[in-house]
């Protein structure tokens, strides 16, 4: 007879033939008690998921689970309520009063968790609820969060939001359709860029609002990057690039005031259509016409402390002004950050400041309302 000498292996077989078999001794029975692997299963009940809620709002769910619970909790935007409102009946159902007045308006998004004794974490799907409390006062809406495209956030805007985009390259073309809102960037526009590709604007808007565009890189579209006309347009630290793009920011019939924008590789860098406003701290590069001045009495536009750069033609229909560059702003490799030789540093409209309380830069990173440096040089 072969002898298992091995007495490691001996346990191991025996612990095997344990959990594999039961003692079939009617005398002295023994049962074979197999681990719990099975993680508590978490489902909602209510409310339905994408619901409005207000005020306190119940939240109801269900643990199914063969083991005794240890914990069950709710969590809000990943961080956990406190337990304090937590009610459950016989360890299967729960409720949760969820003071909403305690969280902006907006979107959120929930969780429920349960862990066994055996130390199985189960846990629900989200579930996104909007909080709307305060219906009547603006909202931020993001990008991707509340809405994958920045269009989807913007038809869902209304009069005094704020739309703000994540980073990231954003595949569309936006249309305003009439709404005046704030839209910009979290981070900047070097890592913020609507590609529109196909798509005649980058940003369009054709009706009579008043529109804050601040911190994007528009690149590719096939007509006009950003494009006004009959409203108030307000443009901060953006980047207009293309193929000879027909215009980089084309503002008529209205109101423009544009700071601290680079325009590189346009037909017309900006292009200012019987309209008033001001035009500061912008760079113009690799242009056909840098600047372009379409207006019926020459005191519509207050221009000047502006950069201009191998432009086949700098101005048309309006004078260069004492306080113009016309030098290489010596942009840092690959990025429009300026070069601490630049001639643009500390070289803008002297009463618009930079966020460190300094003289504004020409150029993208100037102006009060200028994102930091992003870390990825």
């Amino acid at each position: 007879m072969y002898i298992i000498r091995n007495y490691a292996f001996r346990l191991l077989l025996i612990s095997a033939i344990l959990l594999l078999t039961t003692c079939t001794d009617s005398d002295n029975p023994t049962a074979v008690i197999f681990p719990d692997y099975q993680p508590p299963l978490v489902t909602w009940l209510a409310p339905e998921p994408g619901s409005e809620v207000q005020d306190t709002v119940i939240i109801e769910f269900s643990v199914s689970e063969n083991d005794t619970l240890e914990s069950v909790g709710v969590f809000l935007d990943g961080m956990k309520l406190p337990a304090a409102n937590l009610q459950t009946l016989n360890n299967t159902l729960f409720t949760y009063g969820w003071n909403t007045l305690e969280t902006d308006d907006g979107r959120h998004e929930l969780i429920a968790a349960a862990t066994d004794l055996s130390g199985n974490f189960g846990m629900s799907i989200p579930m996104t609820l909007t909080v709307l409390n305060h219906p009547d006062l603006p909202r931020v809406i993001y990008v991707p969060d509340d809405y994958v495209t920045i269009q989807g956030a913007i038809n869902a805007s209304e009069d005094g939001d704020t739309v703000r985009v994540r980073a990231g390259i954003y595949y569309e073309g936006i249309r305003l359709i009439g709404k005046s809102i704030w839209i910009e960037s979290e981070e900047g526009p070097e890592v913020t860029k609507i590609n529109a590709t196909g798509w005649a604007h980058g940003i369009y808007s054709s009706r009579e609002v008043e529109v804050t565009i601040r911190g994007f890189w528009i690149d590719s579209c096939e007509y006009t990057g950003i494009s006004g006309e009959l409203g108030s347009f307000t443009i901060y630290n953006c980047i207009i690039t293309g193929d000879k793009v027909i215009d980089g920011i084309w503002i008529r019939s209205g109101e423009v005031r544009l700071y601290n924008c680079v325009v590189d590789n346009a037909n017309d860098g900006i292009h200012i259509h019987y309209c008033l406003g001001i035009v500061f701290n912008s760079i113009m590069v690799d242009c056909n016409l840098g600047y372009r001045e379409q207006v019926g009495y020459n005191n519509w536009i207050d221009y000047g402390w502006n950069l201009f750069w191998r432009n086949e033609k700098d101005y048309q229909g309006a004078e260069p002004q004492p306080n113009d560059i016309f030098e290489n702003p010596q942009f840092e490799e690959n990025s429009y950050r300026l070069h601490e030789i630049s001639p643009a540093i500390n070289a803008g409209k002297p009463d618009i400041l930079d966020r460190d309380g300094s003289r504004s830069d020409i150029g993208v990173y100037g102006g009060p309302y200028a994102y930091k440096i992003p870390l990825n040089y």
